[in-house]
């Protein structure tokens, strides 16, 4: 019985994926998760493990399996590496829910009734500890998938991710007991129709409530260069992508000079490839420039640290000051979690090691009014720390090079994430990357324009130019509930009724 099972619970899993972007199915989600809570019902801890595992499992293969594409491409391995490479990270992240719904069978809480709120409460236990352990690896949160889902996307700035994926698992958890158990049908039907319509009637209200406000507009100018990051650092793909950076500078500032209109251009992690004391010189020229035509930029470059290695930056020039490091790194593309374990994989899979260290310089980008939160690439996915950011500044800028993964859905899901920091803070975010996805996005997460994913790297014959985005930001003041109140009172509560799971189990049904 635990193999077909487990089979069914592989099934669902990959089926989940459909619930992100590019797929966008959000409404199918309650129905994938309604089958794993009835795979779950009174199985025993050692079943529920195994169950879990493999649901887990087949969201990480088909769900996160792109990034095979850089292993492969950018890392020197061959497709056999990469996939076995691919399948073990897919195994370890699956013993986190596995992990988590093993304690929910072993507080033998997982009989019908009280499966109905254990569930949510193991499911985002699970994300929680997939966050932070081993620096974590936040990343296909089921609440991800509540974006543009109209009956509850409301909450988004009130409660966060991991309120929404409660509340995605507590309707499965509904829609389970209706559909598998016909007993309590009736009586359970009724209770998720009132759920249901409670929240989305608070939800129409929340959705267009603005918990910030604007304070002052100005024209952004977001820049994806489409150089390949293997030409980018080669010999001629250096000389073309600083061409290419004092290209859009002249093109775009020409004949503005003592302009009123601000304005900030918005570029790449690594726009510039080499460390920033190589270009120092000539930053420092392009920024008198800029100040002439009431301009700034943010430019991403990186940073040499002595004896340690190198850091990746964002700087301000210009109108614009500042200086922010990255802090928090790729596992495995950037640096190497579990030390001597994860060094003899690489070896193992003949992977080249990443030497980007750890910076300490979180400082915000400002200049002439305007405040910038910042994050590089991976960053994004951090939700405490982009409310960091997000509560004294204006706007979120997120930098990124998703050039290491291709046209896979990967893109495409850092793109989500981006927006769901939005419409988290409510303020506007705007993405600089490579190669695409570039985009602007409004303080409700809504994508205002956006330039696609590069797609012609291999037609050496073709040539092809970078693209800009130009478009009028509203910065804005002011902070969600979320902002101020962050992930701890919503887990806080988690944990209560967690404690009143366990003292109704063991003392209360005595």
């Amino acid at each position: 019985m635990v193999i077909i099972k487990s089979f069914t619970a592989t099934v669902i899993g990959g089926l989940l994926v459909l619930s992100f972007e590019p797929f966008d199915l959000w409404y199918l989600s309650p129905f994938f998760l309604a089958g794993l809570w009835r795979l779950l019902v009174l199985e025993s801890p050692k079943n529920t493990f195994v169950i879990s595992f493999f649901f887990g499992l087949s969201l990480w293969v088909l769900g996160a399996g792109w990034v095979e594409n850089s292993i492969v491409n950018y890392g020197g391995a061959s497709k056999l590496s990469a996939y076995t490479f691919v399948f073990l990270i897919a195994s370890f992240l699956s013993l986190f829910q596995a992990t988590s719904f093993f304690f929910m069978s072993l507080f033998r809480l997982n009989d019908h009734h009280r499966l109905i709120l254990a569930f949510p409460v193991f499911y985002v236990f699970g994300e929680y500890l997939r966050e932070f352990l081993f620096t974590g690896l936040p990343w296909l949160y089921v609440g991800y998938s509540s974006l543009n889902n109209f009956f509850l996307n409301g909450y988004i700035p009130v409660i966060g991710v991991f309120g929404m994926s409660f509340l995605i698992c507590l309707f499965a958890s509904l829609l389970g007991s209706v559909i598998f158990f016909q007993k309590f049908r009736k009586s359970h039907l009724f209770l998720s129709l009132v759920f249901m319509s409670m929240f989305a009637l608070n939800a129409t209200w929340l959705s267009t409530k603005s918990w910030t406000e604007k304070t002052s507009s100005f024209q952004a100018i977001i820049v994806q260069p489409n150089i390949d990051v293997l030409e980018k650092w080669s010999r001629d793909g250096q000389v073309k992508s600083r061409n290419y950076f004092s290209k859009v500078f002249f093109d775009e500032l020409i004949g503005n000079e003592n302009s009123q209109e601000k304005i900030i251009f918005f570029w790449p992690e690594v726009s510039l490839p080499g460390l920033f004391s190589r270009f120092e010189i000539f930053l420092k020229g392009l920024s008198g420039t800029l100040k002439l035509a009431n301009a700034g930029a943010v430019v991403g470059m990186l940073d040499e640290k002595k004896d340690e290695g190198y850091v990746n930056s964002l700087k301000g020039i210009g109108i614009l000051q500042g200086n922010y490091e990255k802090k928090r790194l790729v596992p495995f593309g950037e640096y190497l979690p579990m030390g001597d374990l994860s060094g003899y994989l690489f070896n193992l899979f003949q992977l080249d090691r990443p030497n980007i260290v750890i910076g300490d310089n979180n400082s915000f980008i400002s200049g002439d009014g305007l405040r910038i939160g910042s994050s590089i690439c991976y960053e994004i996915a951090y939700q405490d720390d982009v409310a960091f950011q997000a509560k004294n500044s204006d706007l979120i800028f997120s930098a990124s090079n998703d050039n290491w993964f291709g046209t896979t859905i990967g893109p495409h899901q850092h793109l989500q994430i981006a927006r769901y920091r939005a419409a988290e803070n409510q303020k506007p975010l705007l993405r600089s990357t490579s190669t695409g996805i570039s985009a602007a996005i409004n303080f409700r997460g809504e994508v205002i324009e956006q330039i696609p994913t590069f797609v012609n790297f291999n037609n050496k014959n073709e040539s092809y130019d970078g693209q800009i985005l130009k478009v009028k930001i509203n910065a804005r003041s002011g902070s969600t509930p979320y902002n101020e109140n962050g992930k701890y009172p919503f887990l806080y509560l988690i944990l209560f009724i967690f404690i009143a799971q366990i003292l109704r189990r063991f003392i209360f049904d005595k």
